[in-house]
């Protein structure tokens, strides 16, 4: 009996360990997530509806990209794989949310992805980076 009742108490603090594990990942997920779309907004100039989407849109991408990395070599088929789909599934939300190809195509520049098209600011000899000469 009193063996039955150890391994119950084990198992339920088992539990109880295991539940306060994935609410700490949770709480990272979250936490990167915002700070990855608060980035985002300074440096785009969006508002608070724009912004929830994009939270939503990575905080779905840093769990995606948890989990890649709990269950795959990193460099293997599979983990290149996968993660080249939740990147281009985070660039298709992000797309989505910001409902604008100017917004998105500064998007892409200010992330170095590919497929940014050269505004008139950088053909001029300007990087998006940089800011414009005041004369």
């Amino acid at each position: 009996m009193k063996k039955l009742v150890t391994l119950c108490l084990f198992a339920f603090v088992m539990l109880l360990g295991t539940q306060a594990v994935s609410a700490q990942s949770k709480t990272e997920i979250n936490k990167r997530a915002e700070a990855s779309a608060k980035k985002l907004q300074q440096l785009l100039k969006f508002d608070n509806d724009v912004l929830s989407q994009v939270y939503e849109a990575y905080k779905e991408f840093v769990d995606k990209q948890n989990t890649i990395e709990k269950t795959n070599n990193a460099g293997s088929e599979e983990y290149n794989k996968n993660q080249a789909l939740i990147q281009e599934r985070l660039s298709k939300m992000i797309k989505t949310a910001l409902n604008d190809k100017e917004l998105y195509n500064r998007y892409l520049i200010a992330t170095d992805q590919p497929g940014a098209k050269a505004s008139k600011n950088t053909s001029q000899g300007r990087t998006s980076n940089t800011p414009p000469k005041r004369g």
